[in-house]
């Protein structure tokens, strides 16, 4: 249990963290909770290199709409 879920009366896997950071999102992922990646390219201006993203996680998006159209197709096909 994490203090979100119990603050939230949800188990860990009810609870989606959406970061940028792949560090936050792989911290989220070992306390239980699931984790969407939302793409940054330009966070720290033209000039300088995105983050390297080794990780994957339960969902990846360039945006947040592209994040949201994914999660309403999977609750439509019953995955979430």
């Amino acid at each position: 249990m994490t203090i979100a879920s119990v603050m939230l009366a949800l188990e860990p896997a009810e609870i989606m963290m959406v970061a940028c950071h792949t560090q936050d999102l792989v911290a989220a992922a070992k306390c239980g909770l699931r984790a969407a990646y939302v793409n940054r390219p330009l966070e720290y201006g033209p000039a300088m290199q995105p983050e390297d993203k080794t990780e994957t996680f339960d969902y990846e998006a360039d945006d947040f709409i592209e994040l949201a159209q994914s999660l309403r197709r999977d609750k439509s096909a019953g995955i979430i």
